[in-house]
């Protein structure tokens, strides 16, 4: 088990981490909450609230088959660098995730990307996978969520589909992150806030700069 010495990760993050193997394993997702104490957090909504202006429209599709279709994702998006100082506590996160991925499912993981994304009222991602047919890299899909204020009208919620085609809904509260299968079917379910999180993936090879 690879255990985070970091101190703006919440000891619950490093005994939940255990149980990830299995969850993963078997289920195919795994929640954690309580992921960051209070310095970290505030550094990530700093971070965020900072970056809103670089946020742009997503696309679908992956490379030269990427599109803007509004219908089928309306979410705004920006690529982050995790080595920017209000996202260290998030980077040795994705890293310490990364080491006990390999270390106790033996994934062949290289690199991440990660992006932050705003959904504002009204807006949703249809079902769909984040391992693309034509670009299968990505291995793990984590998603981690500053929505403060967060309650059932709000919306926005996560829906996964899995191998047997069965539903389970992940409410997107604050200081919670789902990891699952990026192969498996999910969508987000229209927001009626404006719904913040971090997306990052644990892919197989190194992302060209």
């Amino acid at each position: 088990m690879v255990i985070s010495l970091y101190p703006m990760l919440t000891r619950n993050f490093n005994s939940q981490l255990s149980l990830l193997a299995d969850q993963l394993s078997n289920n195919g997702y795994f929640v954690i909450d309580n992921v960051f104490a209070n310095e970290s957090l505030q550094n990530l909504n700093h971070y965020f609230n900072e970056n809103m202006n670089q946020l742009n429209p997503a696309s679908i599709g992956n490379k030269s088959g990427k599109i803007l279709n509004s219908q089928l994702r309306s979410d705004k998006i920006f690529w982050v660098n995790e080595n920017d100082k209000d996202l260290l506590a998030y980077r040795d996160m994705t890293q310490t995730v990364t080491k006990y991925l390999k270390q106790e499912l033996y994934l062949p993981l290289k690199s991440t990307e990660t992006q932050m994304a705003l959904y504002e009222y009204g807006s949703f991602y249809v079902r769909h996978k984040d391992r693309h047919v034509a670009s299968n890299h990505r291995w793990i899909s984590l998603v981690f969520y500053l929505n403060q204020s967060w309650d059932k009208e709000c919306g926005g919620q996560l829906k996964l589909y899995n191998d047997t085609n069965s539903e389970i809904t992940i409410d997107p509260i604050y200081n919670r992150c789902i990891l699952f299968k990026s192969e498996i079917e999910h969508e987000v379910l229209p927001c009626f806030f404006n719904r913040k999180s971090f997306t990052t993936w644990f892919r197989d090879d190194i992302i060209d700069s």
